[in-house]
């Protein structure tokens, strides 16, 4: 099992305003966007968490905070580094990666709610 990650404080973190899987084309794709504010730290990583497993699997270790607009972004993610693992998973926003070899967050600053991947969404 993977360690818990530690939880942080409601300021200086990036928040997740909406996530939604979208199974179509494939490989399946998560659209999301964040809020941070002023105490953010200037990236973030992105991973898939099954809730079976209780596995992490990193999508990115390294997404800049403020690349769009003013206290907000916008962006997506394939299923692709999952391989082929379906399952119910969701999409945590943590503090930045030291990179793809990583095994689990450090600190988690958002979770969507819970989204299935099915293995037919997955390119063959």
């Amino acid at each position: 099992m993977a360690p818990t990650p530690t939880p942080v404080a409601k300021t200086g973190k990036v928040y997740l305003k909406s996530a939604k899987y979208v199974p179509s084309p494939k490989p399946g794709q998560v659209h999301f966007s964040w809020k941070y504010d002023s105490k953010s730290a200037d990236a973030f990583s992105v991973w898939f968490y099954n809730v079976k497993t209780h596995k992490y699997t990193i999508v990115r270790p390294s997404w800049t905070t403020r690349v769009q607009g003013n206290g907000g972004g916008s962006g997506l993610v394939t299923n692709d580094r999952l391989q082929g693992v379906a399952g119910v998973y969701t999409l945590k926003l943590a503090a930045e990666a030291s990179g793809y070899d990583a095994t689990a967050p450090t600190k988690v600053y958002d979770t969507s709610s819970e989204f299935n991947i099915k293995i037919t969404d997955f390119e063959t």
